[in-house]
């Protein structure tokens, strides 16, 4: 099992920008990273949903099985839509996670 921290962070374009706002709202990394699995072509789109909407209404970390750490990381490195910079702040989240008893 894996724990994915960070999902709440502010997305930036550079570190010393301010937070993406849209909306009058701060976006979070879970927006675009939740977004990743919602479109992608994965090979368990039902599960992808599924983790889509945890990530989505995610309040602190997300602990998930192993499987379904490989099918979100399958879903952000594979997506062709989101720009560089939100990618990058879902890997980082994603290559973040660590390790967590079951």
């Amino acid at each position: 099992m894996k724990k994915i921290d960070g999902l709440q962070e502010p997305l930036r374009m550079f570190p010393d920008d301010p937070p993406i706002i849209e909306n009058g709202r701060v976006i979070q990394v879970k927006v675009p990273l939740s977004a990743a699995l919602a479109r992608a072509n994965s090979s368990d789109p039902a599960q992808a949903m599924t983790l889509a909407q945890r990530i989505r209404d995610a309040e602190d970390g997300l602990v998930v099985e192993d499987a379904d750490f490989a099918i979100i990381e399958e879903c952000v490195r594979g997506d062709q839509i989101t720009v560089n910079f939100a990618k990058a702040a879902c890997l980082d989240v994603v290559n973040g996670a660590e390790e967590v008893e079951q």
